[in-house]
């Protein structure tokens, strides 16, 4: 039989370990950006185009899936910027950025959006991905993705 001092020490280890556990969570942020690209990549490279398409917001997946579709019907006559696969599927991330913005939607209200910036690279290409945190996830926005990369060339940096 146990005794009653053993049980409430072993109650207390879980609690303080659950605590612990707890709060590594609650700055994940960075990690679920990067696994979010990394879930991604994985796609995109196993040929689910679904589940790559998951990975954009729900206005960016139909630009996406047309460009996706030109890609399989054009193939390499296609401008490899045109080309959502070369263009965002690189291989490493070497840093995770937040930050938060404003939206700036004239119809809606002012919103403050979670955004990450993530540096990746496959060793020849360099660039810069931008990511805002919805509901269901983190998710690039194609649209502003375009916006992010002509607002400073440098985001698109290649070797």
């Amino acid at each position: 039989m146990i005794e009653p001092k053993s049980k409430k020490y072993r109650l207390l280890r879980i609690i303080i370990s659950l605590l612990l556990f707890g709060s590594v969570g609650c700055s994940e942020s960075e990690k679920s950006a990067q696994q979010a690209y990394e879930r991604m990549v994985f796609h995109a490279r196993t040929g689910n185009e679904a589940a790559f398409l998951n990975g954009f917001t729900e206005q960016s997946q139909r630009l996406i899936k047309s460009l996706l579709a030109l890609r399989r019907t054009y193939g390499d006559f296609i401008d490899a910027d045109a080309d959502p696969y070369r263009s965002l599927v690189l291989d490493v991330v070497e840093s995770v950025t937040l930050d938060t913005e404003e939206s700036t939607d004239k119809n809606t209200e002012a919103v403050t959006l979670n955004v990450a910036i993530l540096t990746v690279t496959n060793g020849d290409y360099k660039r810069q991905i931008r990511m805002v945190e919805a509901d269901d996830g983190w998710k690039i926005d194609a649209l502003q993705q375009q916006e992010f990369w002509a607002e400073d060339r440098s985001r698109r940096l290649e070797r």
